[in-house]
């Protein structure tokens, strides 16, 4: 899967300064000229956006050495823009886990963690079992899409990565490494028989988390 045909970047009625944030949420970076071509419009139009985005500190830019001509101005995102991304109630989650720990331990943590793992398992499996583990992972990217991670997958030759874009429970997780480490459970359990490895990780300081999924037999790949 491309970036050009994301899902994120497919929502009816998103306004263009929004989708130039999603954009470079998934790219990590880039220049007023790639986003333009995948937005499909003018660089023009994207330096207007940028501009004002980096007025409000939800964009920065740097200055790149490009030949003998004048450098390219690459962008990215500020870390004040995580919060134009979804965080719902990430305070008073945290806040309340931390009153769990300490009244009922760190076990008490993973528990919850775990059920949370175990409810998503439930409610998904049925929606997977029996497809091929390619179709398995696109309809995995999807649900992790609804639920505000832009999340999308691609086929590499050791097997499939699957790549969310935001961590929608960032601040969660960052103060509880149960959730990334259920997640991983989550991932695994979905998908069967594979082995998943985290090879980027938001909470690390990366720019996304991915996950390699290397299926144990040639039968798991096919389905």
């Amino acid at each position: 899967m491309t970036h050009t045909s994301h899902p994120a970047l497919e929502e009816q009625h998103m306004p263009t300064r929004r989708r130039v944030l999603v954009t470079l949420k998934i790219l990590g970076q880039g220049t007023a000229q790639e986003l333009a071509r995948l937005l499909g419009i003018t660089p023009m139009g994207v330096r207007r956006h940028l501009s004002a985005l980096e007025a409000e500190g939800l964009v920065r830019h740097k200055a790149v050495p490009h030949g003998q001509g004048r450098p390219k101005h690459i962008y990215e995102l500020t870390p004040q823009a995580q919060a134009a991304f979804d965080q719902r109630y990430a305070s008073l989650s945290v806040e309340l886990l931390r009153y769990v720990e300490e009244e009922f331990g760190a076990d008490a943590v993973w528990r919850l963690f775990r059920r949370r793992a175990e409810r998503r398992t439930r409610e998904l499996l049925p929606l997977l079992e029996g497809l091929p583990l390619e179709e398995r992972v696109a309809r995995l990217a999807e649900v992790l899409n609804r639920e505000g991670y832009l999340a999308d997958w691609r086929r590499e030759d050791e097997g499939f990565v699957l790549c969310e874009h935001h961590c929608a429970i960032h601040d969660v997780a960052k103060a509880f490494p149960q959730a990334c480490e259920t997640e991983l459970t989550f991932i695994q359990r979905v998908l069967g028989d594979v082995h998943v490895r985290r090879k980027a990780h938001i909470v690390g300081g990366d720019t996304r988390c991915a996950y390699v999924i290397v299926p144990h037999s040639p039968l798991a790949k096919g389905g």
